[in-house]
């Protein structure tokens, strides 16, 4: 391990988490509703602040809200767990995911399975252990980090975001992406759902949007006739983003949707850029820094209901930040998840 590798690892477990509580008796769950096998929860960024990130650059620590998001979770009562990537903070830290595995636990007791894509914070330190530790809780795709799953109908596909453009791994995703949204012509799934750690549309102050995601995947998704929504972390906080043919995805079923749910615990920005600044509009008009946050997906029929859940503080009532409903696109039948 390089110096900065090992110094890193230091400031990391240099602060250790506790243990998170049992949720107070009484703490309201407004929005909570009966469990359902349709369910897909979705949550991204659960990884502790780093202890550089709390003393050198001010940024909030959030440990208290990554417990109440798993008792939240829990109280869903749904069967799949999609994490949007930065589970832990170091990835190549056994502490950080011990860490994890500790959260994530009484929900795997529950029958709660678990999938993710890879987030810049679970990439640093060795690479080499930062894959093993990775693999270890979410590597069922070979020797990939992208991935291919059917859900209720619906193509979802993992991207890593993480690979460096232009690399052999990088190219090979992009073949594999553009073969699977052309399968959709041959087999029409309800709609295409891709997720990816860094969003291609972000107002936040302290990422950009990811103009390789932009012009090489993105680009791809709004030609497809099956196209519905795109998931994506990274940003600390929660977005909507329509994107039509005015704003560069020209599609034939009109403007696609793109969600930015960063709310797992990570410091949130206190301020967003403008559309004036970015040239993207996000539709929620809550002020900065917005609530911690998670998804809940259900299929409906023939729609996807589409709810973000969140608190202000980790003692405030859950509540409704935005909802939506999208018409699906083809005629996939509801499958059990695989």
């Amino acid at each position: 391990m390089t110096w900065a590798a090992t110094l890193g690892l230091t400031l990391c477990t240099a602060c250790a988490p506790s243990p998170c509580a049992p949720l107070a008796a009484g703490a309201a769950r407004v929005g909570t509703s009966s469990p359902s096998p349709n369910r897909l929860l979705v949550i991204g960024d659960t990884q502790r602040t780093l202890w550089a990130e709390k003393w050198f650059l001010c940024r909030e620590s959030a440990e208290a809200s990554r417990c109440r998001h798993r008792e939240e979770l829990l109280a869903q009562g749904a069967p799949w767990l999609l994490h949007l990537g930065d589970a832990v903070a170091w990835g190549a830290s056994e502490r950080d995911w011990q860490d994890f595995d500790q959260w994530f636990e009484p929900l795997a007791r529950a029958g709660v399975r678990l999938r993710g894509v890879r987030g810049n914070h679970d990439v640093l330190g060795a690479t080499s252990q930062a894959r093993r530790l990775w693999d270890a809780r979410f590597g069922d795709s070979g020797t990939r980090s992208w991935w291919s799953w059917t859900w209720q109908g619906l193509l979802v596909l993992g991207l890593d975001s993480e690979l460096a453009e232009g690399s052999r791994d990088e190219l090979e995703q992009r073949r594999w992406f553009a073969e699977q949204l052309d399968s959709p012509r041959r087999h029409p799934p309800a709609g295409v759902l891709v997720v990816s750690h860094r969003p291609p549309y972000t107002n936040s102050p302290l990422v950009e949007g990811s103009r390789p995601l932009r012009e090489h995947y993105v680009a791809e998704f709004c030609r497809a006739s099956s196209a519905l929504l795109w998931l994506s972390g990274h940003a600390h906080g929660y977005e909507r983003f329509e994107m039509g043919a005015a704003q560069g995805c020209p599609s034939g079923v009109g403007p696609l949707t793109f969600v930015v749910s960063a709310g797992g615990g990570g410091p949130r920005p206190d301020h967003l850029r403008s559309a004036q600044e970015t040239g993207w509009v996000d539709v929620i008009t809550e002020p900065a820094p917005r609530p911690w946050n998670f998804l809940v997906l259900e299929r409906e029929g023939p729609a996807l209901h589409l709810q973000s859940l969140g608190f202000d503080e980790p003692s405030a009532p859950l509540r409704l930040i935005d909802e939506s409903r999208l018409a699906l696109r083809g005629t996939g039948g509801v499958d059990a998840a695989r």
